[in-house]
């Protein structure tokens, strides 16, 4: 059984062969406003809602684009863009779940964007099991950015300041597939305690 957010749900039960928690049509609306929290609650959380709903696997889907190539600096800082569950379904699940989206992800343009996009740098955002298996770092997708400052360099250039995001591994999840080329689609098994 995969848990993904419904819009992925037809895709793993359709396209995978594979019982997915909630898809397009499901009208359960328990059922997506639990898989909404599992994304948005730390692991312990999650678990406990994934074993209730019987899930053995989730999929999660994230495009990031290579914004620290783009500014010519010699480490790649990754970010998210487009639509992905950071970008688009983010809000749908906080509101579903009873959550203020504002805990999870802020808007930042980091002052050379053209468009602000989501950046998981809310409260909250590091706790979530959500972010801990879309930052998982993969290749040399390791380093995510958290805030970025430009400014001009005395003689001449500019200076770039930068933080990284600090969102832990997934400690109940086991990275079994991520997507080539790009590794925007990542499959988990849960990893529950059993005692």
């Amino acid at each position: 059984v995969v848990a993904s957010w419904w819009d992925h749900g037809y895709w793993i039960a359709i396209v995978g062969n594979r019982t997915s928690v909630c898809d397009n049509s499901t009208i359960n609306g328990t059922q997506i406003r639990l898989i909404a929290r599992a994304f948005l609650s730390n692991e312990t959380e999650a678990l406990k809602i994934f074993k209730k709903l019987g899930v053995t696997h989730v999929v999660v889907h994230g495009i990031f684009y290579d914004l620290g190539s783009a500014l010519g600096l010699s480490i790649p800082l990754w970010i998210s863009w487009g639509h992905d569950y950071v970008a688009i379904s983010y809000s749908a699940m906080a509101s579903i779940a009873g959550f203020n989206a504002s805990d999870y992800v802020v808007l930042d343009n980091f002052g050379v964007l053209p468009q602000m996009v989501p950046v998981p740098k809310g409260p909250k955002a590091a706790e979530t099991t959500l972010y801990r298996l879309l930052y998982y770092p993969i290749d040399n997708r390791v380093f995510y950015l958290k805030d970025l400052n430009i400014t001009r360099a005395e003689g001449g250039g500019y200076r770039v300041d930068y933080s990284l995001l600090k969102i832990p591994r997934p400690q109940h999840f086991k990275l079994l597939y991520a997507s080539e080329p790009n590794h925007y689609v990542l499959v988990y098994k849960v990893l529950y305690n059993e005692n």
